[in-house]
């Protein structure tokens, strides 16, 4: 006789997909009883918790989708509920703008490599005298740096969830494989930021779920930032869940004078005097 127990086994993806639009469909529901509903049109962005009916052009700019979905090919966003146009197009825009700074580029929190990858199409990197220095464990968020169990538990769903414990650098480094300028840096932060000499950083982007391993990265490379160099925060409003990585980076702002500057995508911008 069978048993009529069975062991969990993981969901496939279109399981997956099927639960992730049935929350969402519920979640719409319940904003439309409480009378907080956005009426769209066909010119509205909707996604990644942004609803707006202001004009977004550059979803029509062949440029930006076509590195997008170069991008949206390291299947990065494979168990994400939607895609993350306005926050690549923001960081396109200010990696643009650190083109005519001096200094590096630098990312902290690369995951499989989709923003990296987006931004670097968008340049045309491979043609640029800069480099790009692309930090990760490359096996997800480590759960260890943790310094509340509220963070400790986002960070193993973010694991089981977005990230993997399988480690993917190989897989990363074929995405960068043709661009001899991009340099994947492997390990633990703060521990593996020396393991490159980085003179000057004109942009870094911040990715690491993790609100230690963010401040210990900006207080090694605030020094190597230049004059009004950009730093981009990826989930420095993004819910109440990052709420620790907001309080410790406007604390860090704080100390330097500045504010920084709450994107309606869920992002941070922090531009160095």
């Amino acid at each position: 006789m069978k048993s009529l127990f069975f062991k969990k086994k993981p969901l496939g993806p279109l399981v997956s997909k099927f639960f992730s639009s049935l929350r969402n469909f519920i979640r719409k529901i319940k904003i439309f009883v409480r009378g907080n509903y956005f009426i769209i049109n066909k010119n509205s962005y909707v996604g990644d918790g942004l609803a707006s009916n202001h004009v977004v052009d550059f979803l029509k700019e062949e440029k930006f989708i076509n590195s997008y979905n170069e991008g949206e090919k390291t299947g990065a966003l494979n168990n994400h509920p939607t895609g993350i146009h306005y926050r690549a197009y923001i960081a396109c825009y200010f990696a643009k703008h650190a083109l005519n700074l001096e200094g590096d580029f630098v990312e902290c929190g690369v995951g499989k490599g989709l923003l990296a990858k987006t931004i670097s199409v968008y340049l045309n990197f491979e043609k640029l005298n800069k480099k790009f220095y692309l930090f990760d464990t490359y096996q997800g968020i480590p759960v260890t740096q943790a310094q509340t169990e509220k963070e400790k538990e986002l960070m193993k769903w973010l694991n089981d969830t977005i990230y993997t414990s399988k480690d993917y650098f190989n897989e990363v480094s074929n995405t960068f494989s043709n661009y001899k300028n991009i340099k994947l840096i492997k390990g633990l932060i703060p521990n593996c930021l020396n393991d490159v000499q980085i003179e000057k950083v004109s942009f870094i982007s911040i990715d690491l779920n993790n609100a230690f391993a963010e401040i210990k990265a900006i207080e090694f490379f605030w020094n190597k930032l230049v004059s009004h160099g950009v730093v981009l925060l990826d989930d420095y409003a993004y819910s109440e869940s990052y709420r620790l990585q907001k309080s410790s980076w406007d604390k860090f702002a704080k100390s330097k004078n500045l504010e920084i500057l709450t994107l309606p995508t869920g992002q941070g911008l922090l531009i160095k005097n």
